[in-house]
């Protein structure tokens, strides 16, 4: 019965445009790192060997995680939260994190390195897809459905900031903000708890000299154009030159030795010279495409539970659309 239900509702929209992204995230990556690989590390096929041994183990995750039955997930809750607050502990433990351009945020595994951060998200929202399901009819209650939740979610961003990784914990607070909205909690503890946290984000960014400057880098990239206003400089040109058609794949200039940082990590100025603008909408297309079939499988789901955690699913693929 269980593998009828799941060859019936399979999405192969969801698939199919995953694989598509996938398959062109590859191709970009390749585009943009293959002459700094070449030179740096003697292989132009460096940084794409690095993304396929990624592809490799998110399949396994995806494999495992389709095989599992949905159930299995309401009991890995808490150990999958635990395993993830003693990560973000080790990545602080001088030895164990990994420290790079002033920040500790990974952990090293071999040849490799994880961001424990990333395991981290995924457990706050399994988290709160299972609590606020169990607590449907008490989350209106401050002490007893909304104030548990919040506070055991904010110990995970707080652990998030202490790596300095201010961009993945506001992305996890505004999940959180979302999940409880539509767990069913009152607007006035929410509102109130967005009040509280704008002094501090205020702090954060405005009381840290390096994301100052970027705050004013991204106003005025010129006054910074040797620095931190070098990327977004260069994506005005890279906009400029690729027009709507773009130079074609391997025609981008500013992958030779142009990029401040590994071109893997920021290649948008690069892309856009390649493949111009129609090309770049198709990604975004794609994305949406990924999006609205994640929000069908949350709105189709007769259980709370996956509901949720279906929400967390394509507000992610929304995010990693636009950011």
């Amino acid at each position: 019965m269980a593998k009828e239900y799941v060859k019936k509702h399979f999405d192969y929209i969801l698939l199919l445009t995953t694989v598509l992204l996938v398959g062109l995230g590859l191709t970009m990556v390749y585009s943009a790192t293959a002459v700094l690989a070449r030179e740096r590390y003697h292989d132009s096929l460096f940084f794409l060997k690095k993304e396929f041994v990624a592809l490799a183990l998110g399949s396994i995750a995806l494999f495992m995680g389709w095989k599992l039955p949905l159930e299995r997930w309401r009991q890995l809750v808490y150990p999958i939260f635990g395993i993830s607050i003693i990560l973000l502990l080790l990545v602080l433990v001088p030895g164990f994190g990994v420290k790079a351009l002033g920040a500790q945020r990974w952990l090293k595994l071999g040849p490799l390195t994880f961001q424990p951060t990333e395991l981290g998200k995924f457990a706050v929202v399994l988290f709160l897809a299972y609590v606020l399901s169990k607590k449907q009819e008490k989350i209106k209650v401050f002490l007893v459905g909304f104030a548990p939740p919040m506070v055991i979610s904010g110990l995970m961003i707080l652990l998030i900031l202490a790596g300095k990784d201010l961009g993945n914990a506001v992305v996890l607070g505004a999940t959180v903000f979302m999940l409880m909205f539509i767990g069913g909690a009152k607007p006035s503890y929410l509102i109130s708890e967005l009040l509280l946290a704008m002094p501090a984000f205020y702090y954060l960014v405005a009381g840290v000299a390096y994301r100052r400057q970027r705050i004013m880098a991204f106003l005025d990239p010129w006054q910074f154009e040797k620095g931190a206003g070098f990327q977004i400089i260069h994506s005005f040109l890279a906009f400029h030159s690729g027009c709507l058609f773009g130079q074609g794949l391997g025609e981008g200039k500013q992958k030779l030795f142009l990029s401040s940082r590994s071109p893997h990590r920021f290649y948008f100025f690069s892309d856009w010279r390649r493949t111009g603008t129609f090309w770049n909408n198709d990604c975004d297309w794609a994305f949406c495409c990924l999006g609205i079939s994640s929000l069908h499988d949350c709105v189709e789901s007769s259980r709370f539970f996956f509901a949720v955690f279906g929400y967390w699913d394509w507000s992610h693929v929304w995010a990693s659309g636009h950011f």
